[in-house]
């Protein structure tokens, strides 16, 4: 994606005049787009290869690019006025651009209208938003290659199936066209890539998103089915995945609010915990030890990441740490695999490797938290 739809109220347009909104909007979100994917897939503007991995992306957006451009009447209370009104709506697959990504294309496009409408001078009114959702959509397989299956031209678009396509693709970019410094094959990304939220360092969420992801945890632990449910040709390892992909923001919100009851209905109650003090088999014996860790994760003036996680199929691989906000010490860290069946299975195996440096029993006043 992005799909573009422009209405404009109160004046003609001519054919001539439309075919240069398409394409200066096309060149606008090409050129917003590439940057912010080179970057979030780890060429920033200072790499050397950031132009290749820019240009790459370059090379597929016509192929999902979709811009409509048609005159309207808009009416306000009900009431016709001759005003100019310019409403711009842009549409992008859901978590492949961020926040501020979504900003920059508003903000872009704003300019840009304001520029192609200028002779409306005080009367150009003009409303821009930029919107995510799911899209299942044709793509030209001469520019999805690799992404697309022998005959395949219609796909429901995956962030992370992309982000690795598109990684791949930009590397194999940079070493056919002989880049001075060819990155190297540990290339670092930043591994929210894709995902609704970044928890990787302290205070990257805003409030809305924190209350977001509390009632979508809510909500997913509501889906977890009584017995575990097998891998079908329906409920399949891409699924699940994606699943998980979902609901791993809304894990880490709940812990750094001290959730205990969302933490504790993640888990199903046959769950197996291998750690230091373990093992631990079902829920009671988890959730007696485990209050305390959550206790001492969640304290005031602590605040805890995720700078590592990883997804195969119901595998999800992460590290954490927590960090003291006044001192910036690490009071404790670890290293953490579940195995969690999407949102109808919820996780039923747990290993974990916790190293505590400060405060390793909770007092009364910390266990205060659901459970």
């Amino acid at each position: 994606m992005p799909m573009v739809e422009l209405k404009v109220s109160g004046c003609r347009l001519s054919d001539s005049f439309k075919i240069e909104l398409e394409k200066r909007i096309t060149s606008v979100l090409q050129d917003t787009i590439s940057t912010s994917f080179a970057i979030g897939l780890g060429w920033g503007k200072d790499d050397p290869n950031h132009g290749i991995a820019k240009d790459t992306v370059k090379e597929v957006m016509p192929g999902w690019t979709m811009i409509n451009v048609e005159e309207c009447v808009w009416a306000w209370g009900g009431v016709r006025k001759d005003d100019v009104v310019v409403r711009l709506q842009t549409f992008v697959m859901q978590n492949a651009v961020s926040l501020e990504w979504r900003r920059a294309i508003n903000t872009n496009l704003y300019k840009l209208m304001k520029e192609m409408f200028s002779s409306a001078g005080n009367k150009l009114k003009i409303f821009n938003t930029c919107v995510e959702g799911e899209v299942t959509m044709y793509l030209p397989p001469d520019k999805f290659y690799g992404l697309l299956q022998e005959g395949e031209t219609r796909k429901q678009l995956d962030v992370g199936e992309i982000v690795n396509w598109m990684t791949k693709r930009i590397k194999k970019n940079i070493e056919l066209k002989g880049a001075k410094h060819p990155v190297k094959n540990n290339k670092r990304i930043n591994y929210y890539q894709g995902l609704s939220a970044d928890y990787s360092k302290p205070n990257t969420v805003d409030h809305e998103t924190q209350k977001k992801m509390i009632a979508l945890g809510e909500e997913f632990a509501s889906r977890k089915l009584p017995k575990l449910p097998s891998v079908t040709n329906e409920y399949n390892w891409k699924q699940i995945e994606k699943e998980n992909r979902e609901w791993w923001p809304t894990h880490c919100e709940a812990l750094r609010q001290g959730r205990g009851d969302i933490l504790t209905d993640e888990y199903r109650d046959e769950l197996v915990y291998f750690c230091q003090d373990g093992p631990y088999y079902g829920l009671d014996q988890q959730k007696e030890r485990e209050k305390h860790w959550w206790a001492l994760l969640a304290q005031p003036g602590v605040t805890m990441t995720w700078p590592i996680v990883m997804f195969h199929k119901e595998f999800v691989h992460f590290e954490w740490a927590c960090m003291d906000d006044e001192t910036h010490e690490t009071i404790a860290k670890g290293t953490v695999c579940w195995v969690r069946r999407g949102h109808l299975g919820g996780c039923y195996f747990k290993s974990e490797q916790l190293t505590f440096y400060r405060d390793v029993f909770a007092p009364e006043s910390l266990l205060n938290i659901k459970a």
